[in-house]
């Protein structure tokens, strides 16, 4: 006999604690014994951004409760961490950094007979959601100054997958200044979801630097490159956010074509790489 879908407060706690950048840990306390959809997907972000619209971000496609279902007796507590950009992408990832009014929520979403919480007389399809005036600890870093700047865009792919780096070389402003710039001037440098680092780069170009690869740059002309990131760093075997920032190298200055081309390093704001996952990955407390 199925148990019967409950008005009454369900028997759990949600708790939604911010970690740093823009992770937070996820946690539910029973308060008797029950039965848990333990699956950090359930977690729907409600936000206002700069101009006060209201924007979700919830899991595409979540799971039936049943696939995470754990028991939790009274006063046990299930806890994962979570970076939020993994549910909060495209106009909701813009929105994240001047986030206001935020509301979390744990719940199945739609669907006949679905659950968060269950007990052996009642099921409940939410807990109650969680307000925070909840913001991340530290807005990506700004563009250095320089004669040239380099942005990356956000990607997003499956851990199967090959994600697309793309890059946008530009002026700093709307004087045109020549640089010889090809894709191996491109590298990241990239911190891994469990935080660690990788340096990615194509092999330097060998040949000469002719006149005609000196680029004119300014803030309305720009060089892109669609890169392919496993080409570069390897397979994304990790399933999360990666934080992801470009670098341009630039050596030649072309003396012997009398140019006068800009050399240096230049750096961009890291971008999110997010790498999904067909399969649940667990992120425990403490493990990141």
């Amino acid at each position: 006999r199925r148990p019967r879908t409950a008005t009454s407060p369900p028997p759990a706690t949600l708790t939604v604690t911010p970690i740093g950048g823009y992770r937070v840990t996820l946690s539910v306390e029973a308060h008797e014994p029950i039965e848990l959809a333990a699956d950090r997907r359930r977690l729907r972000v409600e936000l206002r951004d700069a101009r006060n619209r209201r924007v979700t971000c919830v899991q595409a496609g979540r799971p039936r409760a049943e696939a995470r279902a754990r028991s939790l007796a009274a006063g046990e507590r299930w806890s994962e961490w979570l970076d939020l950009r993994e549910l909060c992408w495209g106009r909701a990832l813009g929105a994240l950094p001047d986030a206001r009014e935020v509301v979390f929520h744990f719940d199945a979403g739609r669907g006949r007979g679905a659950w968060v919480v269950r007990t052996p007389t009642a099921s409940f399809r939410a807990l109650a959601p969680v307000t925070s005036a909840w913001r991340p600890s530290a807005n990506p870093a700004g563009v250095a100054d320089g004669a040239v700047r380099i942005s990356l865009l956000a990607a997003d792919a499956l851990r199967s997958g090959r994600p697309v780096l793309r890059v946008r070389v530009t002026g700093a402003s709307s004087e045109v200044v020549r640089a010889f710039v090809r894709p191996d001037s491109v590298s990241f440098r990239v911190t891994t979801p469990s935080g660690g680092h990788l340096d990615c780069a194509l092999p330097r170009f060998q040949g000469r630097a002719l006149p005609d690869f000196f680029a004119r740059l300014s803030s309305r002309r720009a060089i892109a490159y669609a890169l392919d990131g496993v080409a570069l760093c390897g397979p994304f075997e990790e399933p999360g956010i990666y934080e992801v920032t470009p670098v341009l190298t630039l050596r030649e200055r072309g003396e012997a074509w009398r140019l006068e081309g800009v050399t240096g390093t230049f750096v961009g704001a890291p971008a999110p790489l997010r790498i999904r996952s067909v399969t649940y990955v667990e992120q425990p407390v403490g493990e990141r």
